[in-house]
């Protein structure tokens, strides 16, 4: 990993990537059951998208799938991405819950109204989330999903039932 060409000439970065590497097989310790090529393989992948090794940080996860270790991008870690294209100013996301006031629209005049419920008031359940992006030109977008369009993607989760999916947590 230290020759890799994010972390070349930059031996204590290589090292903090490395510790972390171990830190992380420490607390997924089925990762040690995968086979070492795939699991060196994830720890590549992680580096060359110069991310370190954590389940804590959000930006990429290494999920044991029987005897194969397998790289998945966190949300935190495509949030990562969009910040390094040096585009976005800001993105912010929000959970939807039954008892706020919420609106939107999408087309040409599309909107975004998002009013929490009264503070001290029971929220509800969650009923979805949104996310913004504000751009550097000025301009903004969003993205709305409902619960119900969360759990489609759950369910094509392999990890769904898994003691170890996020989906669980």
């Amino acid at each position: 990993v230290s020759q890799s060409r994010y972390y070349r000439g930059n031996k204590e970065e290589a090292l903090r990537f490395m510790t972390s590497a171990i830190d992380y097989v420490r607390k997924v310790p089925k990762l040690l059951e995968c086979d070492q090529l795939s699991l060196m393989t994830a720890f590549v992948q992680v580096a060359y998208f110069r991310f370190m090794p954590s389940s804590v940080s959000g930006e990429m996860y290494i999920i044991p799938y029987g005897k194969e270790a397998k790289p998945q991008l966190g949300y935190q870690g495509i949030v990562t991405l969009l910040y390094r294209t040096d585009k976005i100013s800001n993105i912010t996301g929000n959970i939807i819950y039954e008892n706020d006031t919420f609106e939107y629209e999408e087309g040409l005049n599309s909107k975004l109204i998002h009013i929490p419920a009264k503070f001290g008031t029971k929220r509800g359940d969650p009923i979805g989330c949104y996310t913004i992006a504000k751009f550097k030109d000025g301009s903004k977008t969003f993205k709305v999903m409902s619960k119900d369009d969360i759990m489609v993607i759950k369910n094509l989760s392999k990890a769904k039932n898994s003691p170890d999916s996020l989906w669980i947590s």
